[in-house]
């Protein structure tokens, strides 16, 4: 068994100084929370750190990290958050050469070798990886997992693009218990009218290829849904974890009309 700890940064140096902040975005990272649970799903102690709504304080993240005492410290970013992705593998291979330091989330995969050589990441985890990270809490051998970058002595290896999971309905419940529901209070009353929110997703990908849009590098060209059955249980486990909004993360949620009526109607 493999102990966890995974860190999203803090968002108040993106946000927290601007006009912004007062929509600033406290919810739990979806991400997070679905590789959190497949790796809990085959036996791993997981922990999440979410900084999102603290201000960044290099010294809480160190006193946490030791607290934790981990085997693997994951840290998901996207491109504001780099900075922060950097420092808190500083922070943590400072503690200890042993801990293996993953990366993940939008930036890291679109930029896997740029992120490895600004960093003290040992491992990136590309796209969709639910069970890519899962693998690497099993400790299975690195050329043998699919969909990562690492570091052999002074190289950077590839394995290459995982193949991405068909059936959705496979994946094992977020683990939104994993993130006290009272952390989420101070959201804005502007984008939240019963906090606290948490994200969902009752489909993943996209069938067009947007210039601006990262869907078609970080879920794959294409389009998954889960069934309206499935979708209804996330919305009531989310509940009863004391989540009492959710915002939906799907591209193209609308894009079948029919699938989208009956998912309002289970969850209603």
């Amino acid at each position: 068994m493999s102990k966890v700890l995974l860190i999203n940064p803090s968002y108040q140096p993106s946000y927290g100084g601007t006009k912004a902040s007062i929509v600033n975005p406290f919810f739990p990272t979806l991400g997070l929370a679905t590789i959190a649970a497949t790796a809990k799903q085959r036996g791993h102690e997981v922990e999440i750190l979410d900084l999102c709504w603290r201000p960044y304080d290099f010294e809480f993240i160190k006193s946490s990290i030791k607290k934790a005492k981990p085997d693997i410290v994951g840290i998901h970013a996207t491109t504001p958050l780099m900075n922060q992705l950097r420092d808190i593998s500083l922070i943590t291979k400072d503690i200890s050469k042993d801990i293996r330091v993953v990366g993940g989330g939008p930036h890291p995969t679109a930029l896997p070798v740029e992120t490895m050589n600004e960093s003290m990441l040992d491992i990136i985890c590309t796209g969709e990886a639910d069970f890519t990270f899962a693998d690497l809490c099993d400790g299975k051998e690195l050329p043998q997992i699919q969909g990562i970058y690492y570091r052999n002595g002074e190289e950077i290896q590839n394995t290459g693009t995982r193949s991405v999971l068909e059936n959705i309905d496979d994946l094992p419940m977020p683990a939104w218990e994993l993130y006290p529901s009272g952390d989420y209070m101070k959201i804005s009353k502007l984008i939240a009218k019963n906090p606290p929110v948490a994200t969902v997703e009752f489909s993943r990908g996209c069938v067009y290829l947007c210039d601006f849009c990262a869907s078609k590098m970080t879920m794959a060209r294409g389009y998954r849904k889960k069934s309206p059955e499935r979708c209804a249980e996330e919305v009531k486990y989310m509940y009863s974890v004391g989540f009492r909004e959710f915002w939906l993360a799907d591209d193209i949620f609308t894009s079948d009309q029919n699938w989208a009526y009956e998912v309002s109607e289970a969850i209603a």
